[in-house]
């Protein structure tokens, strides 16, 4: 935080009113995963990894007849936000844009792509790592993976 609460010159109250925050944000810790819920999102990930289109309830379903876990469909539902997962269903409205978002142009109409590296894209991918959750681009997953990238050897003159 950028609150000092040594300033002679100005309260904790008047920082957090000139920064814009809840003088509650200064004091809150979040409380860490305990190790049942990381067992507990370890086998959900898998499961949504299958059926990823599988929302809170079959994947609560889906913990008991698999792995025995037996817990309600809210908590399921808090771990899913936790992961920031959710099930590839058609959602309400998708296809009725907002009338008040600014509409892009599409900068690549008309370009001609005549050689290579003259248009990039990115993207980020989901990885479920030992201890936590991440998020990398599919280079740096391919790297990762592979044992294909040699270090270039030096030159010894």
């Amino acid at each position: 935080m950028f609150v000092d609460p040594h300033d002679k010159n100005f309260s904790i109250n008047r920082q957090c009113k000139l920064l814009g925050v809840w003088k509650s944000a200064l004091y809150y810790e979040k409380r860490p995963i305990k190790d049942s819920d990381k067992t507990i999102l370890d086998r959900i990930d898998e499961i949504y990894t299958e059926c990823p289109f599988y929302g809170a309830r079959k994947i609560s379903r889906a913990l008991y007849k698999l792995h025995g876990i037996k817990i309600g469909r809210k908590k399921t539902g808090s771990l899913m936000k936790i992961m920031r997962i959710e099930a590839i269903c058609p959602k309400k409205s998708l296809s009725i844009p907002n009338k008040a978002h600014k509409k892009y142009p599409c900068l690549l109409k008309g370009l001609k792509i005549k050689h290579p590296n003259k248009v990039w894209a990115a993207d980020i991918t989901y990885i479920r790592l030992h201890q936590a959750l991440d998020y990398r681009t599919p280079a740096e997953v391919y790297f990762a993976a592979t044992d294909k990238v040699k270090k270039p050897a030096k030159n010894v003159a």
